[in-house]
């Protein structure tokens, strides 16, 4: 299944136990990072918890393909649901994803980082092809989505502009949410 913009905003709040393995990618790398950071905080308080948290590069996955499903099967020995992650992932992690999907039953929440995939991308169309995945996608804010997205920002940290300096900031910034 595939989600954006405010689909993609209520899943992060509360994702979807059916759906354990999530595939977070699109060109702006801000909203990618964001968004795996709150998908992961929605499991663990402490991300960094070395006992039910578990980081998988693509170069593992080249030298052991299995490793990805393995990590997904491993129990906390301290109880509670595990996270893996799988950074900057390529095509070339589609084979270790496929073996991933294809377990009976994930407990842990799976949550791979991408940048942009293109349509027709092994993995894109793998994770949005299967029934216990998701894929969220990551598009640049601009026009109506920009300028709310400021305004929430300026809001939450009680500050205001006057109409000039709002339309400055809405011409110079965007290209990403990390950057904006």
């Amino acid at each position: 299944m595939k989600l954006t913009g405010g689909q993609a905003e209520r899943f992060c709040r509360r994702p979807d136990p059916a759906y354990p393995v999530i595939l977070v990618h699109g060109p702006d790398d801000g909203l990618v990072r964001e968004r795996v950071e709150r998908l992961i905080r929605t499991v663990l308080d402490d991300p960094k918890d070395p006992f039910r948290t578990s980081e998988v590069s693509v170069d593992r996955l080249r030298s052991e393909p299995s490793c990805l499903a393995d990590e997904a099967r491993s129990l906390c020995l301290l109880g509670g649901r595990r996270v893996i992650r799988l950074r900057q992932a390529t095509d070339q992690a589609t084979a270790a994803c496929r073996n991933l999907l294809s377990l009976g039953t994930i407990e842990a929440l799976v949550v791979i980082d991408a940048g942009e995939l293109a349509a027709g991308s092994s993995l894109r169309r793998l994770i949005e092809g299967a029934p216990n995945a998701v894929a969220l996608a990551c598009y640049r804010d601009e026009g109506q989505a920009l300028a709310a997205f400021v305004d929430q920002q300026l809001a939450e940290r009680r500050l205001s502009l006057d109409a000039d300096a709002r339309a400055y900031v809405l011409d110079h910034v965007g290209a990403d949410r990390g950057v904006t």
